[in-house]
């Protein structure tokens, strides 16, 4: 797996995922890009604090990946795609499967005007 220094080359990948937190690892606000190949990607992940976004065509080395420095007992792992849910279920590494919510991003909920 090869650490991703250019978000350009994987920013497709992620293309119509809504998640803040991937934009923020995409603008290299935060967080870390890997991917299955450094020069033509088909399969990337976010990671950003205990999250880790899977995009792309499932790739279970990448599911199996962990960077070098990263010590921590769990990561919430988010699939793009319910192939990428099945991936990560079959990996005997992973606690089983819960729900976690998040509050969605409503534009035009709050006005301008005071």
């Amino acid at each position: 797996m090869e650490e991703i220094k250019e978000p350009k080359l994987v920013e497709h990948l992620f293309e119509g995922w809504q998640e803040t937190l991937i934009w923020s690892c995409l603008q290299q606000v935060m967080g870390q890009l890997y991917a299955n190949d450094a020069n033509h990607p088909t399969a990337a992940m976010a990671l950003i604090g205990d999250f880790c976004f899977f995009a792309g065509e499932p790739d279970k080395e990448l599911v199996l990946f962990r960077p070098e420095l990263d010590k921590r007992n769990f990561i919430i792992m988010v699939p793009q795609t319910e192939a990428w849910s099945e991936l990560i279920a079959s990996c005997s590494c992973v606690s089983p499967r819960f729900s976690l919510y998040f509050a969605t991003l409503i534009p035009t909920l709050f006005s301008s005007v005071i």
